[in-house]
């Protein structure tokens, strides 16, 4: 999910969303929030809000998918991949 969130982000940065940016960031901030709190304690708790939040993106992201070049979202792809490599580099 991370990963969908980081590339409707990147993809609606890029002029290409039909949502707010603001909107796909704060949930963006809230998938990470939920990851670190879940590696931390082991714990995961999603709230419905939540839930609803991540689904409008999964449906942005479909769209996207849907409706552009497939040159802007391996671009996107691209992007996310440098930035896992910087903070995992030996994956």
């Amino acid at each position: 999910m991370a990963h969908t969130v980081l590339l409707t982000s990147f993809l609606t940065e890029a002029g290409h969303g039909m949502l707010e940016l603001s909107f796909v960031r704060q949930v963006e901030e809230a998938v990470l929030a939920i990851l670190d709190a879940g590696k931390a304690t082991g714990k995961w708790h999603f709230s419905e809000a939540f839930v609803e939040s991540l689904t409008t993106i999964v449906n942005e992201y479909d769209r996207q998918l849907r409706e552009m070049r497939l040159a802007k979202v391996l671009a996107a792809s691209e992007r996310l991949d440098r930035m896992i490599s910087v903070v995992h580099p030996h994956r």
